[in-house]
């Protein structure tokens, strides 16, 4: 059976590369959207585990992006959080996703990150 496709919600095209390709050589399809329309745009193709970082450009905040996200897929998929903020783990409780990794982060720890988020 295929896996379902990882979504990866990031504005940094070289962390976009960095992250599609460590996650691609991990056996993971990838969809990749860099702005909020497009991240919606690509709840279509039906991830599995979607990457988000909360500042990204567009009309939607990453609060309001997470909510329509929530919105238009699966209950299941599981929603991990990308960022550099301070207040990360606090702003992660009050979104109700699945976990959140504080920017910069090591590639072993995203993994084990999505392996645990996208057996689900």
């Amino acid at each position: 059976m295929a896996r379902r496709p990882i979504l990866i919600v990031e504005d940094d095209e070289d962390l976009v590369s960095c992250l599609s390709a460590l996650l691609e050589e991990e056996g993971h399809p990838v969809i990749t959207a860099r702005t909020g329309d497009d991240s919606l745009a690509a709840c279509d193709q039906d991830p599995a585990l979607v990457l988000i970082d909360l500042h990204i450009p567009g009309v939607l905040t990453g609060e309001a992006l997470v909510e329509a996200l929530r919105a238009r897929l699966d209950p299941s998929v599981r929603m991990l959080l990308l960022s550099g903020e301070h207040d990360l783990a606090r702003r992660a409780a009050r979104l109700h996703v699945d976990g959140y990794l504080a920017k910069p982060f090591a590639a072993d720890e995203l993994l084990r990150a999505v392996e645990e988020h996208a057996r689900h």
